[in-house]
């Protein structure tokens, strides 16, 4: 495990913080966030549970270094965040700046998709897109005529 900035705190081996202390107020609102989802998150985690899109696990309203996310896959360090119209004021998209910069900054990938793209399609595609960026198939690897 790899220490956090807290020198107290370490991370698991995807790099999320464990054993952090996480205010109560904090878990309260991941919690009712889960309970009373906008509707494009709605209509996102049923796409995304159980696996729904290419196999990817993903949590909703996790909360990732302090942070509560949309969507979380552990496995790829991915978040995913939909965003409504609160993120398109002047001081809701520096705050989404600043946090995209410091997760990014700790070995996440930060995704944004707007409200109505939140459907099966853009979602696919955009994981498929972040998916091959990530790790590109064999037959990627090799030059024309299967060389190496």
């Amino acid at each position: 495990m790899s220490k956090c900035r807290d020198k107290s705190l370490t991370r698991d081996r995807r790099g999320v913080t464990v054993n952090q202390p996480v205010r109560p107020a904090k878990l309260a609102r991941a919690r009712s966030f889960r309970k009373a989802p906008t509707e494009a998150e709605a209509r996102t985690w049923a796409l995304l549970r159980n696996r729904g899109i290419l196999g990817l696990k993903f949590r909703r309203q996790q909360i990732v270094d302090g942070f509560i996310v949309d969507f979380y896959c552990a496995k790829h360090r991915l978040i995913f965040e939909v965003d409504g119209e609160v993120h398109l004021t002047v001081e809701q998209a520096g705050y989404d700046a600043e946090r995209d910069e410091y997760l990014t900054a700790t070995g996440f990938h930060v995704l944004r998709l707007s409200n109505s793209g939140a459907d099966r399609e853009t979602l696919t595609n955009l994981l498929r897109r972040f998916l091959e960026t990530r790790s590109p198939s064999p037959a990627r690897e090799r030059g024309p005529g299967g060389e190496v």
